[in-house]
C-alpha cells in the first residue's frame, strides 16, 4: 500500500513590486501581519485595562514601545541564529551577519531580544503610565507574541523550511523545494503543528484574561510554559539544525527550558510559593 501525503510546492513570492521589480515573499507577508496582528490585539488590551485613559496617550506609549519590540525582535532572532545555529560560518564571514535578507533568524533569539526591549523601554518610560507594571505589559505581549508565532510559523511553511522528520502519517507533506535540498520525503508538517498551537494558545490566553482577573505576570508566566514546553518536545520531531549533544537533546530544546524557568517563576509568584521559600 503507498504512501498518502500532500505535496507542497509553492512559488516564495506573493508577488512582484512593479517598476523596481522586487519579489515580495510570501514569508514577508506572514511576518508583517504576524506583528501587526500582535500589534492590534496589545493595543486593544491595553485599551481595555485602562479603558479611562486618554487614548492618544496610550497610542504614543505603544507606539514607542513597538519600535522597541520591532527592533529587539529583528537583532535577536538574527544574533540567535548566528550565535546558537551557525556561528562557525559567520566567524569565519562577519560581514554577513547583518545580511538579515539572505534569511536566518532564531525564534529564541527573537525571544531573547524582545524581553531584552521591553525591559529597555520600560525603565525608561515606567513613569509614562505607572498603572502598567512590567509585569502587566509582558502579559499582553505574550498574547500578541503567540499570534505572530503561529503567523511566522505559516511563513516558515511556506519558505519550504523547518522540516519534520520523515513520516507515514496521514498528516504528511512532500515538499518540492525543501530549504534542506536532500529532505525529499514525506515529512512531518511541523511548521503547521506549531502554527496550530500557537494561535489556540492565543486564543485561550484570550479568553482566561476576559473571564478572570489574574494577577501580573500569570499570564505570561502561562504562557512561556505552555510554549516552550511544546517548543521542547516538538524538536523531536522536527530535522534537527544543529547536531545533538551527549544528552540527546537539540540546541532548539536546550534553549527552550531557561523560558520554561522563566514561566514557572512568574507562576510560582502567583501561587505564593516564592514567599513560602522565603520564610523557610
Amino acid at each position: 500500500m503507498g504512501i498518502h501525503y500532500f505535496f507542497w510546492d509553492p512559488a516564495p513570492s506573493a508577488f512582484t513590486i512593479p517598476i523596481i521589480d522586487h519579489p515580495i515573499r510570501w514569508y514577508s507577508i506572514c511576518f508583517a501581519l504576524g506583528f501587526l496582528g500582535a500589534y492590534l490585539i496589545f493595543r486593544k488590551l491595553v485599551y481595555s485595562y485602562l479603558h479611562g485613559s486618554d487614548k492618544t496617550t496610550l497610542t504614543r506609549y505603544i507606539d514607542k514601545l513597538s519600535w522597541y519590540l520591532f527592533v529587539g525582535l529583528i537583532v535577536g532572532a538574527r544574533l540567535g541564529h548566528v550565535f546558537f545555529y551557525d556561528w562557525p560560518y559567520y566567524k569565519a564571514h562577519p560581514a554577513k551577519i547583518v545580511a538579515v535578507w539572505e534569511g536566518g533568524l532564531a525564534s529564541h533569539g527573537a525571544a531573547i531580544g524582545v524581553l531584552i526591549a521591553l525591559l529597555l523601554f520600560w525603565r525608561r518610560h515606567k513613569s509614562d503610565i505607572p498603572s502598567l507594571s512590567l509585569k502587566k505589559l509582558l502579559d499582553f505581549l505574550s498574547i500578541g507574541a503567540a499570534f505572530a508565532a503561529g503567523c511566522i510559523r505559516i511563513g516558515n511553511f511556506f519558505n519550504q523550511e523547518i522540516l519534520g522528520t520523515y513520516t507515514t502519517a496521514w498528516t504528511a507533506v512532500w515538499f518540492g523545494h525543501p530549504a534542506e535540498a536532500w529532505a525529499k520525503m514525506p515529512c512531518h508538517p511541523v511548521q503547521l503543528y506549531e502554527a496550530a498551537f500557537y494561535f489556540s494558545l492565543c486564543i485561550v490566553l484570550l479568553i482566561i484574561n476576559k473571564i478572570r482577573s489574574a494577577k501580573d505576570g500569570f499570564l505570561a508566566g502561562l504562557f512561556f510554559v505552555t510554549l516552550f514546553t511544546f517548543r521542547f518536545f516538538i524538536e523531536q520531531i522536527k530535522l534537527p539544525q544543529t547536531a545533538t549533544d551527549a544528552t540527546g537533546l537539540h540546541m532548539g530544546q536546550w534553549l527552550s527550558v531557561p523560558f520554561i524557568i522563566l514561566g514557572l517563576c512568574l507562576l510560582f509568584n502567583q501561587l505564593g510559593i516564592d514567599r513560602i521559600i522565603k520564610r523557610k
